[in-house]
Order: C-alpha cells, then structure tokens, then sequence
C-alpha cells in the first residue's frame, strides 16, 4: 500500500505531465493543420510574441504606446531591440516560402530600394522623390534601416530617418496628426538626408479667385535719372575710372578670399579664414554677388558661379530647421532673378537661373499656406512639419512687406499668376490698415498681428456658445495653445510647432472670427523708417515701376507714408557744421492715437536708404519738396560718415534736435545740458564738499611729524587701493534719470549689444596702472589738489573722512565726452559697430544719379577710403567693433551685403550712367536689379535650355 503522502506526490506529478504532453500535443498538430493552407486561409488568431526587431537607437514608439521603451543597446553595436507584433497575417506572409517581396534578411538577400509600396492591409513605405527626376541628383532611396524596417512590419518615418512599430488599423492620416514641437525633431541619421516635398495645400486659392497682374501696355512713368552730357571731360573721367578700378580691386580680393576658403558656403570669416551658414547654407554669397560680378564685367568668375548655382539643393538643409523667409527671398530669390536679367534673360546663356529661382520660389510658396494666406516667417521646411496646417503670428513690418518685387519679377518671367497672388494679398492687407488708420495716419507699427483671427472675439463667440450647447457624449478636446496676445485657446485642430522667433506662427483655431491686419499691441507702439520696417515703405515706389505704373495703389500708399514720415519722423540735428541735413527718427505712441507720442532723435545706419527712396519717388510722383529733403536726408548719413574718428558712421545713435526744422544753429551750452542735465546738482555737491574739506582742515591734528617725502610703493595693487576710500560721505545721490552720476567709473562695452564680442579693450583714458604710481599723485588727483599742496598724511586722512571731492558740470561733461568719444553733436553712440552696411553710399549713389551733382562722387569717395582703410583683411574685409576707436577691432565677418550691395554701389557711383540706368532697371533692397517692362507683360518668358 503506497502511503497517502507519497501517492500525493504521484498524483501532482501525473497531472503536470499530462499537460506539458497534451501543449506539446496541441502546438505541433496546429501547426501541421496549418502548414497546408494557403497564407490567407489562416486562421486569425494571435500569434505569440514576435522576436526583437532590430532598428535604430534614436526609434520612436509612437504606434506601439504598450510597448515599453526599447533597451539600450550594448556597444558597439548601434541599435536597439524593439519588440513589435504585426498581425498574423503579415507574419504568415513573411514566412511563406513562396513569398518573393519578403526574403529573409539574415540570408543575405538585397534588400529593395525606391518607391515600394504594399498592398491591402499591410504597411506602406511613404513615396520619395525619385532619383532619377530630381533635378540634384540627389539619393533619395529608403536607407538600409528603411528596407529591413519595411521586412520586419515596421513603418519607416523619412522625418527622423527611424522605424516605428504601427499595426496596419492605426495608421493615422498626415494631415489628422499634430506635428511634434520643434525641440521634438531629432537629427536624422548619418546616412539619411531630410528633404523638403510638396505637400497638398490646406487653405488653397480657387483658380477663379486668383488676384492677376494688371496687364496692358506700361504707363509713360517721369523720368527719374539725371540727363547727363554725351560727352565726359578727360580729367573727370581719369579720377572716376581710377576710382572704379579701386572697387573693382576690392571686389576681386573679396571674392578671391570667399572663393577660397567658403567656397558654396554663406559667408566667408576672412581673419580665420573660415566659413559661416547662417542662411540655410546655401551660398548665400556666391548668389548675392552674381549680378555684381556680371555688372562690374568679372564674366569668367559670374561663369563659374552661375554654373556652381546648378549644385545648391534648396530642398535639403543640414544648418537650421526653419527657412527665415525674409532674408531667403531678398538674398537667393533676389539675387537669382536679377543675375538673370543682367545676363540676358531668356536671350542669356544662363537658363539655369530662372529654374533655380522657380524650384526655390516653389518651396517658398507653402508659407502663404495659412487660413489668410499671411505668410510663416520662418518656415518649418521638413514634411512633418510642412504637412501640417498653420496660421500666421505676429510679424515684422519689413518682413511681411517685403517680397512683392520679387515674387512680381517671377510671374512677370514665368506668367504663374500664383506668385503675384501671394503678395497682392499682403499689399491689401497693408492698403486696408493704412485707410482705417494707425496711431500715426500714414505709418505702420514696427509689429502687426497677421493671424486674420480675432482672439478676443472668438473667445467670446465660443463662450456664448458653450453656455447654449453641450458638448457631445465623449468629446475630448485635443489640445490648448497660446494666443499672440497669451490668451489660452481651446481648439480641436492639430497643435502648432513650438517656435524660437519672437515672429511666431500659430497652428489650429481655424474656426475664428476673422479680422484684417492690425497693430500687434493697442497700448503702445513704435514707427520709424529704419529697421524691421523700411523695406516695406521702400518697396511701393519701386512696384509701381516694376509694374509700369499699371496698380495705382502703390502711388497712394507711397505718398501717404511721405506724408506721415514728414509729419511725425523727421527732424534737424544740432550740429557743428554749416551743412544742412535731416534725419528721420523714432516715434513711440502710448496708445492708439496720436495725441501721445514721443520722438526718440535717433540716428541708424539702416534709416540712410531713406534719401534714395524719398528722391525716387520725388522723381516718379513730381513731387519737388520731397527731393530736396532727400538731398538733405542723405546729407545727414554723410555728415555722420564724416563725424567719427575712424570717418564711419555707427550703427546707431542719439543726437540733440533743433526746434525749428528749418533754420537751427549751433548751441554748445544745450548741447552739454542734453549730455547731463544735472549741472545745478553736480556744482551744488562740490559746494558742501567744499565745506567739509575746510572743516577738516580747521579741525586735523597731524598724528604724525609731516614728511617731507611720501613712501615708495611698487606695489600697484596697493597703489590702486590707496587711491579708494575707506569711507564715503558723499552726500545725495544724483537726481533721478541722470546717466552721468558714475563718469569715474569706465563702462567698457556699454552699448555691445546682446551677443556681440567683448574685448575691454584699454584705451588712452583708462589707467591701466602697467608701471609704479606714486600714491600721492593718486591722492592728490581724487581730491582735487595740487601735487604738494598738502602732506601725505594730510591727504590720506582727509580722504578718509571727506572722500574724493565729486566732478563739478564742466568736469564731468568732460569726462564722459573724453571717456566715451562722443563727438560734437551725438548725446550717445549706443551702436558702435559697422559691418559693412551699404544704406548710406545707396543714397548717395541715388542722390548722384539724380541730380547729376559731381559732388556725390567725392562725398562717396571719401567715405570709401574710410571703410577700406580699416575693413581691409588679408583674405576679405572684416566688420569692425568700435568706429570710435581710431583703431577699431575687426569681427572676423563678411555678410553676403558686402558684395551685394556695398561695393555694387559704390561701382555704380564710379560708373557710366547708363550703367544699371534708373529708367530702365529698379533695384530691390539687396540691391538686385530687375527689369523694367516696356512692352505687355506678364505671359512669362521661356527660358530656353542649355
């Protein structure tokens, strides 16, 4: 009899093996039931878990959020394993042995490239631009990690270069998912290079909706350039083509060094003979520059250049993940167009320049893709990104005013009455806010909100509304985001990308109430006509001509800026000379209308394109008053030019402004006040020191016998210190608002703007204290007394008990011009840099061919001998740190500008007038010239191929 405990045993025993046996049973008999069937005759049930897939370390999980996190791969193999389990289906077809699309990868099998799509159920590898079309030539094949991701169920994402595990059901559609914050999107993979594609359009113009240019013969426009002799004297033209010779020089040795050291890069860095890509990397220089080597006869070097245009892949960028649209279109788009004309045109030999332009222009064109069609300022190019709906921010004025020449040349050449369209919307955006008024009639704000949605009013309508219906059962709403103005909104269409541009654009809230452009803030505002808003204002008078005078709106819009800039922006600086000159400043509104502004009396090196800009349209419009305030508008630029130790004008600056905007003279005593105004205060403050000083002197009692010698210190840490006291009773501080209460302490770099170079460079007023200082020379000067007036002794301890006597007026007005450099005239120079900006020798140039005065050269001339002689590197020109230095410091940059705009003009101002004629050619505001029409337009032109 086998005992109970043992026969338990027995029993447990039995019962295990009998189930091991009966799945051992069950799995080898299902698989032999199914062995037979064809793949699409399975049954459906699940499968057990697939094994590891390996994929690439950065791989996101998105379709498979049970899964959890893939684990990190051991060195050195770079990857990770992600488990994913496809549908039986997919898994019967991978193993069949009849299968040809699925061959097993670990037996060596090639794995496919291209366009390969599945059919039914299964996945889809995305279509990618094919090779062979692409006008670059460039590998836009799957990867090897999109081939095996495609064999193992999973789908390959061109965004991130990665696979991710998604089930055929949830595959969701492009356009329904919200695009990942930009912070979101990983750098593709070594091998893999995001390209941008077309995308369908979500706000697309209907056809019979698509605004046309006027078309017809062109209007009979003024003449605008000077009429000059048929005949030049001989010694005049000696010294104007001597000079021309010396552009042209320059523009070799800048071009040289760029071709040398950043060569298809944007900038070239000459002191490190390095390059930059700030602009996409496009070559940014290399198309900037085409039309100016074209113009200044340098054919071999345009040749190569032109042919180098052939290998720029604007759909690939490896250096910024967002387009800044503005710069895009003034520099490449520009710059395309115009090296197009000046060679020929259609009749050129140089086609590829107009097909570039319209394969960038094509790219460009998604921006206007918003609800408004208000173009994105700085354009998420990636798919992904692209792919997504979205709706403009708030914008700049330059940037947003400033594509209609460009886009208008390239329907002009084209006839695609689309690229007209985009920028027609914009100018009625900006001829509606000018009729319904600004705070200055006239003007628009240095920010405007283009997202055409009424925040506050949808907030409202969609609160009304809720109070009346409830939301249906299991409505989830999808997201929130922020409004301009910061007010939360609820939406229920995809998210915006996260921006980093104070120009922002925003996704979703498509269901608004709709508003026109309008001022971004109704509290206070700032106009001027330089910086973030004067390409906008330049660009009226110039489409009118570029449209033969056919669009009236751009004369009205042109003469009502005139009017507003005359009323509210210009002023008459005080200065030390007998010339007269005009600037335009800065006015800054507190509320909506202009009962309550101030005008800062700026002067900015950006503001000088103004000169030209009011003498053209002067010109086009025969509207006299205004020349003559172009001429002295760019008489000011001049003078400024001629005001500064180094003969450059800065950056940016302050002046004193007469009263009378005619007649001033000048007035040294208000020009001391306006640099401190706190005269009374500082000559009351010596008084009780003063007072002190005699108390003390009544009251001292010498510790010690007087010495005859002070002690030698070499120390001049001690010295430095002997000259600081240790007690301080100076009395009240300086009255509120007085920026002069510190003169003893220097201020290097005070008006370095954010991000610029430091150098704290010595200079002839700063002690640097490089050899022994006798302290009682030190002590002597903070106390205002003559070396040896009084003992050491004597003066350490009145130092001590009184402090260091304090500046009177004169004193400290000398001081701060002395420390400072300010010259005669300015109150602050708070940008002290130049880099190679070209606004000033622009008008100039304008004012030359203009008026026909000679002078301008010589005016120009002297400004050129300033620049070179302190931009000039061994392998480019350099921006510079300080013009108020007599030897200012190079920044080792050369902006594409440089050889764009600069030395173009100045060439232009050496050259023969009918160089670039103004009645036949019309600059945009990088200097590119286009053609004027002179016959219909508008059916484009064929650009026929090499």
């Amino acid at each position: 009899m086998i005992p109970r405990r043992r026969s338990r045993f027995v029993l447990i025993a039995a019962v295990i093996v009998t189930i091991l046996l009966y799945n051992a049973w069950d799995s080898s008999s299902s698989l032999s039931a199914h062995a037979g069937l064809p793949h699409n005759l399975a049954p459906a049930s699940a499968p057990g878990p697939a094994a590891p897939v390996a994929a690439p370390q950065n791989i996101k999980n998105d379709g498979l959020k049970s899964v959890p996190p893939p684990p990190a791969a051991p060195a050195p193999v770079p990857a990770a394993q992600v488990p994913v389990q496809p549908s039986y289906k997919e898994t019967a077809e991978k193993t069949h042995p009849h299968s040809p699309s699925y061959p097993d990868p670990a037996a060596g099998a090639a794995s496919p490239k291209g366009n390969t799509k599945s059919s039914g159920n299964t996945l889809e590898i995305p279509t990618l631009k094919d090779a062979a079309s692409s006008d670059h030539h460039v590998d836009l094949s799957l990867p090897e990690t999109a081939a095996e991701s495609h064999h193992q169920g999973l789908m390959y994402d061109p965004i991130t270069g990665t696979s991710k595990g998604v089930l055929p059901e949830a595959i969701p559609d492009l356009h329904e998912r919200p695009p990942p914050p930009s912070a979101a999107i990983k750098p593709a993979a070594a091998t893999t290079k995001i390209h941008w594609s077309k995308v369908p359009e979500h706000f697309p113009v209907p056809t019979e909706s698509i605004i046309h240019m006027p078309t017809g013969t062109p209007k009979a426009i003024p003449k605008i350039q000077f009429n000059f002799p048929k005949t030049e004297d001989a010694t005049a033209k000696a010294k104007r083509l001597e000079r021309q010779k010396a552009v042209v020089d320059e523009m070799k040795h800048a071009w040289t060094g760029y071709r040398t050291y950043a060569w298809m890069h944007d900038e070239l860095a000459p002191n490190t003979k390095e390059f930059k890509d700030p602009f996409c990397g496009w070559a940014a220089t290399l198309v900037d520059s085409l039309d100016t080597l074209w113009i200044m006869g340098l054919t071999d070097e345009f040749d190569e250049a032109a042919k180098a245009v052939r290998d720029i892949d604007f759909t690939y960028t490896p250096q910024r993940r967002d387009i800044p649209v503005f710069e895009t279109i003034i520099r490449y788009l520009g710059g395309l167009l115009s090296a197009y004309d000046v060679s020929g045109g259609a009749k050129g030999n140089y086609p590829m320049l107009l097909e570039k332009a319209i394969e960038l222009a094509e790219i460009l064109m998604g921006v206007f893709d918003t609800p408004n069609r208000m173009p994105i300022l700085y354009y998420q190019w990636q798919p992904e990104a692209a792919s997504q709906p979205h709706r403009a921010g708030s914008v700049g004025v330059a940037e947003l005013g400033s594509m209609s020449m460009e886009f208008t040349r390239l329907a002009q050449l084209t006839g695609k009455q689309k690229y007209y369209d985009a920028i027609a919307r914009i100018t009625n955006e900006f001829e509606g806010l000018q009729d319904r008024g600004t705070a200055l009639d006239g003007l628009f704000p240095e920010h405007l909100d283009a997202s055409g949605c009424n925040h506050t009013a949808t907030a409202e309508r969609n609160r009304l509304a809720a109070q009346q219906e409830k939301p249906p059962v299991g409505f989830q709403p999808q997201g929130q985001a922020e409004s301009s103005t910061g007010t939360e909104l609820h939406k229920r269409s995809p998210l915006g990308l996260a921006r980093e541009r104070n120009q922002f654009y925003q996704s979703g809230n498509w269901d608004c109430v709709p508003q026109p452009l309008i001022p971004s803030s109704s509290s206070g505002q700032s106009y001027s006509l330089g910086g973030s808003q004067d390409s906008t204002y330049e660009y009226f008078p110039k489409q009118f001509l570029l449209l033969g005078g056919l669009e009236p709106k751009y004369k009205k819009m042109h003469r009502k800026v005139m009017e507003g800039a005359k009323k509210y922006l210009l002023y008459r600086p005080m200065i030390n000379d007998t010339r007269e000159v005009l600037f335009t400043g800065k006015a800054m509104t507190l509320g909506t209308d202009n009962a309550r502004y101030r005008l800062e009396y700026e002067v900015t090196h950006l503001s000088c394109f103004v000169g030209g800009m009011f003498g053209m349209g002067a010109k086009i419009f025969n509207d006299p008053e205004d020349l003559d305030i172009a001429i002295q508008l760019t008489e000011g630029c001049v003078w400024s030019y001629n005001s500064t130790p180094t003969g450059i004008m800065p950056e940016s600056a302050q002046v004193v402004a007469c009263e009378d905007l005619n007649v001033c003279a000048w007035n040294e005593s208000k020009w001391w006040e306006t640099l401190d105004g706190s005269g009374d205060w500082r000559n009351k403050q010596v008084a009780i020191w003063e007072s002190k000083k005699a108390m003390f002197l009544e009251t001292y009692v010498p510790k010690l016998p007087v010495q005859t010698a002070t002690p030698a210190i070499d120390d001049t840490t001690d010295a430095a210190a002997a000259a600081v006291p240790t007690v301080s009773i100076m009395p009240t501080q300086a009255p509120a608002g007085d920026l002069s209460s510190v003169e003893s302490v220097p201020k290097n770099n005070a008006s370095a703007p954010i991000g610029a170079r430091s150098y704290n460079k010595p200079t002839a007023t700063t002690n640097t204290l490089a050899e022994p200082v006798d302290p009682a020379v030190v002590l002597a000067k903070g106390l205002g007394l003559a070396l040896g007036e009084y003992d050491y002794e004597t003066m350490k301890a009145m130092m001590d008990q009184i402090g260091r006597r304090p500046l009177n007026y004169t004193e400290a007005v000398l001081d701060k011009l002395a420390r400072h450099n300010i010259p005669p005239g300015y109150t602050m120079v708070n940008g002290k840099r130049y880099i190679l900006r070209p606004e000033a020798i622009e008008s100039v140039w304008y004012m030359y061919r203009i008026t026909g005065d000679p002078s301008w050269m010589d005016k120009g001339w002297t400004m050129w001998q300033a620049i070179i002689s302190h931009v000039k590197t061994e392998f480019g020109h350099s921006a510079l740190d300080n013009i108020l230095d007599p030897q200012p410091e190079q920044l080792n940059g050369m902006e594409s500008f440089w050889t764009a705009e600069t030395l173009k003009y100045f060439y232009l101002l050496f050259s023969e007038p009918d160089v670039i004629n103004l009645d036949e050619w019309v600059l945009n505001t990088e200097a590119h010239p286009f053609k004027r029409p002179t016959a219909p337009f508008g059916n484009g032109e064929q650009a026929v191929k090499l």
